[in-house]
């Protein structure tokens, strides 16, 4: 998989999880903090309520 493609999965799965209903209606997206996708590594890192949330779609490769 090239880097291009894995960028485009990694901004997919954080898009469709910060635009989910089901997701943001559990989660204040106004309490998230510090978003950060890694493409390379496959890791999408946000903060909430002063915990780090990470996400792992490394699978993906």
């Amino acid at each position: 998989m090239t880097l291009r493609e894995i960028t485009d999965i990694t901004d997919r799965i954080y898009d469709t999880l910060m635009d989910n209903g089901s997701f943001s209606d559990r989660l204040d997206l106004r309490k998230v903090e510090n978003q950060e996708v890694d493409a390379i590594g496959g890791l999408i890192t946000f903060d909430y309520n002063d915990q780090t949330i990470k996400i792992d779609v490394s699978i993906l490769r």
